[in-house]
């Protein structure tokens, strides 16, 4: 499942600046410095934005030597990799996917290519 992120806010900031801010966490570790930083937010608002961010979830904290920092949970993760694009419908995947077996179906009936394209059941 995609995660739509598209006219939400997240802990006051537009969805899409939070996620694009956790895709640069990535796997990193920050701490309330970092996340300043990441964020270009006041110390303050920092403060603000974690305790949102993991109310909801998205980040959990770490102790090392007496100094917090946070990394991304799963569901932090999934919001890293969210979508601000609509979904496609489901006739226009259909279309496509004609189109793409069709243009194939072309190809191997053609004398023009020295290979065929055929389907496989591999994942």
């Amino acid at each position: 499942m995609t995660m739509q992120i598209k006219g939400f806010t997240i802990a006051g900031l537009p969805a899409i600046k939070v996620r694009n801010a956790l895709r640069r966490m990535g796997s990193s570790e920050l701490s309330a410095e970092g996340i300043e930083q990441l964020f270009k937010v006041s110390e303050q608002d920092a403060n603000l934005l974690v305790r949102q961010l993991q109310d909801d979830g998205f980040l959990e904290s770490e102790v090392h030597h007496g100094k917090a920092y946070y990394k991304l949970t799963s569901r932090g993760m999934s919001l890293a990799n969210a979508s601000a694009m609509k979904r496609m419908p489901r006739a226009k995947g259909d279309e496509l996917l004609r189109q793409v077996l069709g243009q194939a179906q072309d190809i191997n009936a053609s004398k023009e290519y020295a290979f065929t394209i055929r389907a496989s059941n591999k994942t």
